[in-house]
């Protein structure tokens, strides 16, 4: 195992000692699961925020946490549940807006997606991986708008990101 700057783990190997719910090999390091899920918390909500939580609002079925400025904007750290109490997706708000990394996980905790906002618009490479990583693809976003996308299965080519 290993782990990573951002406090979380990445074991591979085999076996349930593995940390991802499974039993099975793998080759590549995958995300542990953490006993105790993430959260927004009230005691880490910026100063003039609410802590508020929620049913979901976008394409994903959970349950948020966030903070929230009087004028109904989120501002700070969003972390949304999957049912069975995982994160299923965490990032942070500037101002109401999506801002710097965000990262979306399988309910199990195995990352899907690594993507980054800037002022809410896509920005910089995105990473989408499938499950238990047998392929994974890029996309380079420059303010919103999308310059490439590569596919580790079919592109090889090596490529640069404004």
């Amino acid at each position: 195992c290993a782990r990573l700057r951002d406090g979380t783990a990445r074991c591979w190997g085999g076996g349930p000692a593995i940390g991802d719910g499974t039993s099975e090999d793998r080759k590549l390091p995958v995300a542990v699961l953490s006993p105790v899920p993430a959260t927004a918390a009230p005691d880490r909500c910026p100063p003039g925020t609410d802590f508020k939580t929620g049913p979901p609002d976008d394409e994903h079925q959970v349950r948020g946490e966030w903070c929230q400025k009087p004028d109904g904007k989120r501002q700070g750290r969003y972390v949304g549940h999957w049912d069975v109490g995982t994160v299923a997706e965490e990032g942070n708000y500037e101002d109401g807006k999506r801002e710097g990394l965000w990262r979306v996980f399988y309910a199990h905790g195995e990352i899907i997606s690594e993507n980054r906002y800037t002022h809410g618009e896509p920005d910089g490479v995105w990473v989408a991986y499938s499950l238990h990583h047998v392929w994974a693809f890029a996309t380079c976003f420059d303010h919103g708008t999308r310059i490439w996308q590569l596919d580790d299965a079919h592109d090889s080519a090596s490529r640069t990101c404004p």
